[in-house]
């Protein structure tokens, strides 16, 4: 299997665990102009993987998480909110992942 066919795959994983995590957590009704918090993923030039930056909007930091869970996948990558900085999280293998200041 191309590395292009295991990219989709897992993209498409992704897509319905987020469309199931939508059905069972709806999005705040923003109408009345609350908005959500702005969120980024810092990831380093650390021999995994270039360096980007992830934009995105949670409803809370444990849903945060819960992306930076997905995207991070084997990487390093700081957790900020708003501008301010929450956490470094890391996987140390064996599925437990490491979240620290």
């Amino acid at each position: 299997m191309s590395c292009e066919s295991l990219i989709l795959i897992s993209q498409r994983k992704r897509e319905r665990k987020m469309q199931q995590q939508k059905l069972k957590d709806p999005a705040p009704d923003t109408s009345a102009g609350f908005s959500l918090p702005s969120y980024c993923l810092k990831f380093t030039d650390d021999g995994l993987g270039s360096r980007k930056e992830l934009q995105f909007e949670a409803i809370n930091a444990s849903k945060a998480l819960l992306v930076a869970q997905e995207e991070a996948s084997n990487r390093r990558a700081e957790l900020w909110c708003d501008g301010r900085k929450l956490c470094n999280i890391s996987h140390t293998g064996a599925g437990v992942w490491e979240v620290s200041p």
